[in-house]
């Protein structure tokens, strides 16, 4: 239902929420088939009995079985056939890892000219600025929800069991985190992200792109750091405000990673409140006015 409808739909308030849900449901419960159902409706499901006679006398479970909903065609197959071939499923021994893979841009510009997701244009570009800057700000809230701190580490396991202090990913590795985080966002607020955009002097992490009412296309720089890196200072002095710059942006957001806890001691001299302190105190004078600072 998020992805289908809460998300694409990107309400308002919540009086669109209650007439958007109240037109969906009627669908999701009568026409929208599931998988864990069998691909029945829960519509179909909940007017059964539980136990349901086929014309063979077997009794069909509603639970599904895996075997049938992937592999359809064997259930016609000859008993000879149909034992072969889940004997050869259960004897493979090699499994493949898959990365998990992002809809590339060209796809989601494809589904809005098709009124797919949703079109939002924005009045100025500091309403299009303050939108990614409360999209970024969600993140933290977005990996506790979903309990997923730990794919910000690289960490070693034997026997279930930590072998190996943990550390965090190296900043090109978060790149890809962030954006899956991002994603649904940027769907339903009409976002067009770009990440490790390339420029002259290196690769931009995130360059967020959006449309204005005018027609006029404005775009936010994004770089992350970690509060630990040698170059945090640099990265909001130097490195950011080129990438804007050199983009012809108006705004950028500068993104900190702060790991220092229980599993790790860097940066020793910072706690999060004089780490903020001294990012202000570089902001200042710097006059960096088109730039924010977000410590995570």
């Amino acid at each position: 239902m998020k992805y289908e409808e809460v998300y694409l739909k990107a309400y308002q308030d919540g009086r669109e929420a209650r007439i958007g849900l109240g037109n969906y449901f009627p669908f999701y419960n009568t026409e929208h088939p599931h998988q864990a159902l069998g691909y029945r409706t829960p519509a179909k499901v909940f007017t059964s009995t539980p136990v349901e006679a086929t014309s063979t006398g077997m009794v069909e479970s509603l639970t599904p079985d895996p075997l049938r909903i992937a592999v359809p065609a064997l259930m016609s197959c000859p008993k000879d056939g149909l034992d072969l071939s889940i004997a050869e499923v259960n004897n493979r021994t090699k499994a493949l890892k898959t990365p998990p893979t992002l809809p590339p841009n060209s796809l989601i510009n494809w589904a809005r000219k098709e009124l797919i997701v949703p079109v939002t244009l924005y009045d100025s570009a500091s309403h299009f600025y303050q939108e990614v800057t409360f999209a970024l700000q969600s993140i933290p809230d977005k990996a506790a929800t979903a309990n997923i701190y730990n794919v910000f580490w690289d960490i070693t396991y034997k026997c279930l069991q930590e072998i190996a202090p943990r550390k965090p990913k190296k900043e090109p590795d978060i790149v890809s985190i962030i954006h899956g985080l991002l994603c649904d966002v940027a769907t339903a607020k009409n976002f067009e992200i770009t990440p490790q955009y390339p420029l002259g002097e290196g690769e931009l992490d995130f360059l967020i792109s959006g449309r204005l009412k005018t027609g006029e296309v404005v775009n936010v720089c994004v770089e992350f750091k970690h509060a630990h890196s040698r170059k945090l200072r640099d990265g909001l002095l130097k490195q950011l405000p080129t990438y804007t710059k050199n983009r012809g942006c108006d705004f950028g957001i500068y993104c900190v990673t702060f790991f220092k806890g229980t599993y790790f001691e860097e940066p020793k001299k910072y706690t999060i409140e004089t780490l903020n302190s001294y990012l202000d105190s570089l902001w200042g004078p710097a006059e960096l006015s088109n730039i924010r600072i977000l410590v995570y």
